[in-house]
């Protein structure tokens, strides 16, 4: 196949060129979540008193 393309350059440059095409029209179709949506199933509560006992956070 290089040999082939290595012979053929307009060949070579025209799939290049049908690569960029199919590329440039995907494009829009790609998915782009940087943070995607995930449902909470738990919640999480962290509360910080310093020199307080358990018992004391807990009310």
């Amino acid at each position: 196949m290089i040999r082939y393309f290595g012979n053929h350059p307009t060949a070579a440059n025209m799939l290049m060129i049908a690569i960029a095409v199919l590329g440039l029209v995907s494009l829009p179709k790609l998915q782009r979540d940087t943070f995607p949506v995930i449902p909470p199933t738990e919640v999480e509560i962290r509360a910080s008193y310093p020199g307080a006992t358990p018992a004391e956070v807990e009310d």
